[in-house]
């Protein structure tokens, strides 16, 4: 125990998780016939901002759409948001920034990979499981591109998950 003595531990609570937004367009979904391999992207975001001194809302945004290969026609269209309101003390600057950017969104992520598999099925769909995020390897390659307050999960230039 005495190790621990003097040093000063960091504190983040989670407030509340709930789902913020939610469309679903689904066209003819999936009847199990043969009809071209389907073609699905996946966009996902992370963005923050403070409520009030010391509590943040943080959420992850994804974007679903599947289309067929065969004729290339959106066959389903979907778009969430997994959101989370955070309490975090005695936090500030870089680390604080950190701590959205990798440590919520790694909280929420969880409940957004449930949230999809289960509105894919809804929509007539196969359930979509969603490997694991690496919010750190996306932070840091965020910095390099300079943005701070919001973290992509596609590049842009080929619209492939870099996960």
């Amino acid at each position: 125990m005495d190790e621990l003595a003097g040093k000063q531990f960091l504190r983040l609570g989670i407030q509340r998780v709930y789902v913020k937004q939610i469309r679903l367009e689904s066209n003819r979904p999936a009847t199990g016939k043969k009809s071209g391999n389907p073609v699905i992207r996946i966009d996902v975001s992370s963005r923050n901002h403070a409520l009030e001194p010391e509590l943040y809302e943080v959420s992850l945004q994804f974007k679903v759409t599947v289309r067929h290969e065969d004729d290339s026609k959106v066959r389903c269209d979907l778009e969430f948001s997994q959101a989370g309101v955070f309490s975090i003390q005695d936090m500030e600057g870089d680390q604080l920034k950190r701590v959205l950017a990798i440590d919520c969104p790694a909280v929420l992520f969880p409940y957004a990979r449930e949230l999809l598999d289960n509105l894919m099925l809804k929509g007539g769909y196969p359930p979509m499981t969603l490997a694991a995020i690496d919010f750190e390897a996306l932070y840091s390659a965020a910095l390099k591109k300079g943005r701070r307050k919001s973290i992509s999960l596609v590049d842009s230039s080929d619209g492939s998950v870099t996960h």
